[in-house]
């Protein structure tokens, strides 16, 4: 479970909630229609921006904690989710640098982050690619951001972004669906030609094995606060986001061959668990019953998309 952070959903609630009077079954209502409408970066914040905090979030922990990050670059940084997330996870990050199009979002982020302390923060106002800076930082994260863009503007922005932008670690994330999946399929095609080295959900730089109708993504649940329930007509105090991704690094990466990633729902049945897991091997369906006691103790605290190490 993710839990978003409480001095962002107070300034949220505070500053862009209630002082302009937003009415939860009104919220809601533009929510459903998913196009432009009057108070669309409100609805956007209440309603949005936690679900994409928790993919970051989730995705981000991939990352050994042992991994120094001090200067990182957000393309399509929107309100400026990317910067919580990242703050988090890299408390001694010293510079961040975001890249959005949108002057609204970026008045939001320098508004929702005023008082926070940590990395010197630079908004640029720009498009990618052609805004795209030529400075390296240590973390490149576009999250939620190429899936909407035509092959030929997703290729230009990763080529200058892989050549140009990314001095270690690349950070990808799109909605856990096909589409979303066939943006991360391209990109990490590119990152492969071009000496880059898979590191996460991928444990190598081998064929990715699903096809036809299959994808692969994976789940985060994050809490729901009140209002999130209202906008939605929700009852439950979750809610499920799902995603795909991608890590890779200019480094070279050596992974243990037992390695795979569990890229869905472990299956419990009476007796015995089923992994879906996907490796250096390929995919591969495993069956791990409870005569295998060592075995069996390990699959039962397996996840979606947590590591599973062969025997």
């Amino acid at each position: 479970m993710i839990y978003f952070p409480k001095d962002l959903a107070e300034i949220i609630h505070q500053n862009i909630g209630s002082a302009k009077g937003l009415n939860a079954v009104r919220l809601r209502e533009n929510y459903q229609k998913n196009k432009n409408h009057e108070e669309l970066y409100s609805t956007y914040l209440l309603s949005r921006m936690p679900s994409t905090y928790a993919a970051i979030t989730r995705v981000l922990q991939e990352i050994p904690a042992d991994v120094e990050v001090l200067t990182a670059l957000d393309i399509g940084s929107g309100p400026g989710t990317g910067l919580w997330a990242m703050r988090e996870r890299f408390p001694g990050m010293a510079s961040y640098k975001g890249l959005e199009v949108d002057e609204i979002f970026i008045d939001l982020a320098k508004q929702l982050n005023s008082k926070a302390s940590g990395p010197v923060v630079e908004w640029m106002n720009g498009a990618y690619p052609k805004d795209l800076p030529d400075s390296k930082s240590d973390l490149v994260l576009m999250s939620y951001t190429v899936g909407e863009n035509s092959a030929e503007t997703v290729l230009k922005t990763i080529d200058h972004v892989w050549k140009h932008n990314v001095s270690e670690w690349l950070v990808v994330i799109e909605p856990g669906t096909p589409k979303g999946y066939n943006s991360i399929l391209n990109i990490r095609g590119y990152v492969a030609k071009n000496g880059g080295y898979m590191y996460a959900p991928c444990k190598g730089n081998y064929t990715c094995p699903l096809f036809g109708h299959d994808w692969c993504h994976f789940s985060i649940r994050l809490e729901r606060t009140l209002l999130q329930k209202q906008i939605k007509k929700g009852t439950l105090p979750y809610e499920d986001e799902k995603f795909s991704y991608l890590i890779a690094r200019k480094s070279p990466i050596v992974f243990d061959e037992a390695a795979a990633r569990v890229i869905k729902n472990p299956l419990v049945r009476s007796g015995h668990i089923t992994l879906d897991l996907c490796g250096e091997s390929g995919y591969e369906r495993m069956t791990v019953s409870k005569s295998q006691k060592e075995a069996y103790r390990t699959a039962k605290n397996a996840e979606w998309g947590s590591t599973w190490k062969k025997k």
